[in-house]
């Protein structure tokens, strides 16, 4: 079974977007503005690190194909650690439906 490295990226940055989003949701307004302004942070920095890294148009011939494959796998990586980050806090820091709205 192949794996394709650029999909399954996309799924676990769906899997995170919709996990950020339920989190947010459950969370009392000044931990969402901090949730909030943390993701933002984490996407510029993931963003930034990525660009650096791939803005190279001669990467392949330095690092090899197969050290291009272990960055991508890297670079999802971050992706899938931040999206199970975030179900972890969610488990730990949302409040109860009940308790939002207090």
């Amino acid at each position: 079974m192949a794996i394709n490295i650029g999909e399954t990226s996309k799924d676990w940055w769906a899997q995170m977007e919709a996990t950020y989003k339920e989190l947010l949701d459950s969370l009392k307004h000044d931990d969402a503005r901090r949730l909030e302004i943390s993701q933002k942070a984490w996407e510029l920095a993931y963003e930034a690190d990525r660009q650096f890294f791939f803005a190279d148009r001669e990467l392949r011939f330095k690092i090899g194909r197969e050290g291009e494959i272990l960055s991508q796998l890297e670079f999802m990586r971050r992706i899938r650690k931040r999206a199970l980050d975030l179900a972890e806090y969610q488990v730990i820091f949302a409040a109860p439906k009940s308790a939002k709205a207090q």
